[in-house]
């Protein structure tokens, strides 16, 4: 008995399985949130995901060498660190190999390193020598690598990286010698020449940065031109230069008589530490001013003359690029990530960069000050004329210090930057 029974048993078993397979028997029910089977045809083989332990690989990396001039500690290093920590991570393909180098010296060693055939994939500085390096072919001609991808740049940088009709660098940041002043101490800043003179005249202290770069923008202010438009130089037309130096030497020697600290040799302190009210001196400070001054920081135009406003040399910091490069194309991409919306979102707040991309949220009032007053600046000319004018209209300490005539000295600048 127990044996038939057992068949019996077991046939109805495999029968209830044949009939399951075959759906057969079907709930007569089913859970609303349950998905539809998915059929999958009998020939076909259903694949299996087996977890295995083998490693990713790691982001084939490429090395971008890159120097800057950004002084240890001061609010543009600080920026630049954070940019490049963001970069990092943003950019896996890029190992940034990062030198700083004192400002002094990075022109002189980047051309000697490049004419050696070595030197850094790029670098960053302001447009001082982008002339005369790319005529002696140290900055790699970047037309090209750029085409199509500067479109979001101010028009006004781009002509600031352009030497005759050709790109070789990547804006950064544009930067003017404007007024900057503490306003809980100062809250009217002189608008004219006049109104600068009566402030000092007054007993106010005002730092006027005697340099030949910093008070270009007196110049115009008074009808002096350098150059005309073809860059031969027009200073012995008029009397606009000898005006202007004439009243520089009026400020000077109203500081000199209130023993004012100068400010091109005592640097920002004076300024930081409220010695002084005001200061000519470009916005590269910006972030060092902001940390002493705080909200009191503002900044305004250079004062306009009797014959029309100041016209500042604008200066374009750049990203340039090494001929000797393997890796150019590999160092533009850096740079345009540098100069880029991210990157000069933290260059603007935290340094005080007026970016030279239009795509940057600005707010700071100081930086919409800027902008306004840089639009009364002249782009620094890259002619080769330029050198002439620093060797011969540098030496204005023979007019502050030693007292020769304004109008004697013009002659003999002038003279000597036509030889």
């Amino acid at each position: 008995m127990k044996r038939p029974m057992l068949v019996l048993a077991s046939l109805m078993l495999v029968t209830t399985m044949i009939l399951s397979a075959c759906g057969g028997t079907t709930p007569t029910t089913a859970p609303a949130t349950a998905a539809p089977a998915t059929q999958v045809p009998p020939t076909e083989a259903v694949p299996v995901l087996v977890a295995t332990n083998t490693p990713v690989p790691p982001v084939q990396q490429t090395e971008v060498t890159f120097w800057h001039a950004y002084g240890t500690g001061s609010a543009e290093e600080e920026a630049l660190t954070a940019v490049l920590a963001k970069a990092a991570i943003d950019m896996p393909q890029y190992k940034i190999n990062v030198l700083q180098v004192p400002f002094n010296d990075i022109f002189n060693k980047y051309s000697t390193d490049v004419a050696a055939g070595g030197g850094p994939d790029m670098f960053v500085a302001p447009n001082d020598s982008l002339g005369d390096q790319s005529r002696a072919g140290l900055i790699a001609d970047i037309t090209a690598l750029l085409a199509g991808k500067l479109g979001d740049y101010a028009p006004l940088s781009v002509e600031g990286m352009t030497v005759g009709g050709k790109i070789f660098g990547i804006p950064e940041s544009l930067k003017a010698v404007e007024f900057w002043y503490d306003k809980s101490k100062l809250p009217n800043p002189p608008k004219t020449t006049d109104e600068l003179k009566t402030l000092m005249e007054g007993g106010t202290p005002v730092g006027i940065s005697f340099g030949c770069y910093h008070y270009w923008g007196f110049y115009s202010a008074f009808g002096g031109k350098v150059f005309d438009d073809k860059f031969n130089f027009t200073t012995d037309q008029g009397t606009g230069m000898v005006d202007a130096m004439t009243y520089l030497n009026e400020l000077y020697q109203i500081a000199k008589t209130n023993s004012w600290p100068k400010t091109d040799s005592d640097g920002l302190a004076p300024f930081q530490e409220g010695k002084i009210v005001a200061i000519t001196n470009g916005n590269w400070a910006m972030g060092d001013y902001k940390k002493a001054l705080g909200d009191n920081l503002a900044v305004t135009s250079l004062p306009a003359g009797p014959v029309g406003p100041s016209t500042p040399l604008l200066g374009v910091d750049g990203y340039y690029i090494n001929p000797n490069s393997a890796n150019q194309q590999a160092a533009v991409d850096v740079a345009l990530y540098l100069s880029g919306a991210k990157a000069e979102q933290i260059m603007m707040d935290q340094a005080g960069h007026v970016p030279a991309i239009n795509t940057v949220t600005v707010t700071d009032p100081l930086i919409k000050s800027l902008m306004e007053a840089f639009k009364t600046s002249t782009v620094r000319p890259q002619d080769p004329q330029l050198g002439k004018y620093w060797g011969n209209f540098c030496g204005s300490d023979q007019i502050f210090e030693k007292g020769v005539d304004p109008a004697a000295w013009v002659q003999t600048a002038s003279e000597g930057a036509k030889k």
